[in-house]
């Protein structure tokens, strides 16, 4: 009978997960995460589907974790990181050492950056090549990564990351030796896997290193592909057939993907043209970049606009993969051609938005939005067009539920609308948010928001969004941790001079931070600015009179929404009674006063006043502020 899911050991001291107890097979599957991932989540249930598999038995499985970080080296915080030759030391060691030392044959499977470390560990280690029945690599980036040459460029040198630059020492001298050493043909089985919808690592630098035979493309972006829910997905019957040295023949799917990738462009064509009713969206995206790649964009778009029946994800993935393209070599022919994918797939949404796919719909728009705002600005230096595509992406946002995708699309589209504030803050709910082995969703939103940054606010705005990317745990500065937002009727200015002017040594300190409608004017932008402001104030601060009471503006808009902040938590609603009103007949009543309002401020002799005054400074001084809550 095979094991229980429970039959999980972690080695005391070390970094290793067994996934059979007792490890007592001469033969052992050893599993290597990538950069930002760990022993256990990287890989999810796939140890335990090789486990329980009754053809897999006479197979241990072991999960072998190192150190990384989404930005080793930054201000020391990640010191201890090792660089990839490190790393690859330390797999050789381990390899040796109890309780792998006794296995005469490993079968490794190692998934993004830990593919470069079991490379580089391979070309410096005859007796682990003896060992080593197969290699199985999942998304690795063995001809590197522009994206990596360009963190190395915003946040400046540090290990791992250089390690993985296209243009590196490290790739350079991994591919000359691996070639020297293995030519096309190692002594071991190789597996090379790429995923379809592999928003990190381009195919190009996972596939093209090694000969056609032995590439394989698989359902799934860079982290979902080797997460597999079922035991018949493909990372596993991939494995399976590894552990089994039994080669499976290649489907029609996997004869397109593989043209796709290398050509010749006629098979993607053919295979396509043939057989379209049998063709997922993936694989006519497949095709159809295989026409981009032979310069044949006519044919690629009248390939898609064939099988637009099948979805709009088409144009949408290959708007995304062209636009990485126009990243990497800024050639206006991919942008004009990434743009026009973009709006082709938002327009089809649009057209029928009356009628959404249920919980899909939105998520497309902003996905598709947001991208079309991104190449706008970036590309045609079109802000008005950037904005209201942000606007657009910001309101479908705004409408899902608020993971990190959609928290990093608000904040995107905050950074268009020059509201750079609210941006960083839900920035920084994205890195809360982010799980252990998301550090490619946080690598893919700083490098949008960084190029961004550097367009809309220079040094100043892009180094504000260094910190929030940079942070283990964000320290929230001034103007997000303690500012308060103050509500006040404009016949009132004088309470509210008179206020701030009691406040000055606070704000001056940097203590507290008053925000007002000084600047802006109530009227249709009101909703965006008052929305804005909150989410940069953990609290509220209300002047309350006859006058503000009596305002219609306050009482219909301005009042129900801080309230609501309030009960969310969102906020902390404060108030003094500057002068006798009516407040028992609204929702203050159920909020404590500063102050007795029974004796309003302005009934108060002079020093009572001024004692009144700093009443209200020491309170919103003292208050709890945090990024977790309105204190």
């Amino acid at each position: 009978m095979p094991p229980t899911s429970n039959d999980k050991t972690t080695h005391a001291g070390q970094r290793l997960v067994s996934y059979r107890e007792p490890a007592t097979a001469q033969k052992a599957v050893i599993l290597l995460h990538g950069f930002g991932g760990n022993e256990s989540a990287t890989w999810a249930k796939l140890p335990e589907f090789l486990r329980d598999d009754p053809e897999l038995q006479d197979w241990d499985i072991y999960s072998l974790g190192y150190n990384t970080s989404l930005l080793p080296g930054l201000k020391g915080i990640w010191s201890a990181d090792p660089e990839l030759d490190a790393l690859a030391q330390h797999f050789r060691t381990k390899v040796d050492l109890a309780p792998l030392d006794h296995y005469g044959h490993l079968a490794i499977a190692a998934h993004s950056m830990g593919g470069l470390v079991v490379q580089k560990a391979l070309v410096d280690s005859v007796s682990l090549v003896e060992r080593t029945d197969s290699l199985t690599m999942f998304g690795v980036p063995s001809d590197g990564l522009f994206k990596a040459s360009l963190f190395s460029r915003l946040f400046g040198g540090f290990g791992q990351v250089d390690n993985m630059a296209h243009d590196g020492l490290f790739v350079r001298d991994l591919r000359s030796r691996w070639t020297e050493k293995f030519g096309a043909k190692p002594p071991f089985l190789l597996t090379v896997v790429a995923g379809t919808k592999d928003e990190f690592v381009p195919r190009d630098s996972s596939l093209r290193p090694f000969p056609p035979s032995v590439c394989k493309v698989i359902n799934g972006d860079h982290l979902s592909m080797v997460k597999p829910t079922a035991a018949t997905d493909d990372a596993v019957v991939l494995l399976k057939q590894a552990l089994l040295a039994k080669r499976a023949k290649e489907t029609q799917a996997d004869v397109l993907r593989k043209a796709a990738e290398f050509g010749p462009t006629k098979v993607a064509v053919k295979i396509a043209v043939a057989a379209p009713v049998d063709l997922s969206e993936k694989e006519i995206v497949d095709a159809a970049l295989a026409l981009e790649r032979d310069g044949k964009p006519k044919e690629a778009r009248s390939l898609l606009e064939k099988h637009q029946s099948v979805g709009t994800d088409v144009r949408g993935a290959l708007g995304g993969r062209i636009k990485r393209l126009w990243i990497q070599n800024q050639e206006p022919a991919d942008a004009e051609l990434a743009l026009s994918h973009y709006q082709g797939a938002l327009d089809s949404y649009a057209d029928r938005f009356d009628k959404p796919k249920a919980g899909r719909t939105s998520e497309q728009i902003y996905y598709l939005a947001i991208n079309v705002a991104f190449l706008e600005l970036m590309a045609f230096d079109d802000e008005q067009g950037a904005q209201k595509m942000a606007q657009l992406a910001l309101k479908h946002a705004q409408q899902t539920a608020q993971d990190f995708w959609s928290l990093a699309t608000q904040a995107e589209a905050r950074l268009h609308l020059l509201e750079f504030d609210p941006a960083l803050s839900l920035y920084r709910k994205c890195m809360k948010m982010k799980k252990q082995d998301d550090a490619w969703k946080v690598a893919s939103t700083a490098q949008q928001a960084m190029f961004l940054g550097q367009q809309l606010g220079g040094n100043r705005l892009t180094g504000r969004l260094k910190k929030v990317f940079e942070a283990v745990e964000p320290t929230p500065p001034a103007e997000r941790g303690n500012r308060v937002f103050v509500s006040y009727s404009h016949a009132d200015k004088a309470d509210l001079d008179e206020l701030l002017t009691m406040l000055k040594p606070l704000i001056r300190s940097g203590r507290l931070e008053m925000w007002t409608d000084r600047g802006i004017q109530p009227g249709d932008q009101w909703d965006a600015q008052i929305k804005a402001a909150l989410e940069t104030c953990r609290a509220a601060f209300l002047i309350v009179t006859e006058k503000f009471l009596a305002s219609d503006y306050i009482y219909e808009k301005e009042l129900p929404y801080l309230v609501a902040a309030a009960d969310r938590n969102d906020i902390r609603l404060l108030w003094a009674p500057y002068r006798p009103s009516l407040y028992t007949a609204t929702e203050l009543k159920r909020f404590q006063a500063i102050g007795d309002p029974a004796k309003p401020i302005e009934g108060l002799p002079k020093i009572a006043r001024g004692k009144a005054l700093l009443e209200i400074a020491n309170t919103l001084a003292s208050l709890p502020f945090d990024e977790n809550g309105a204190g």
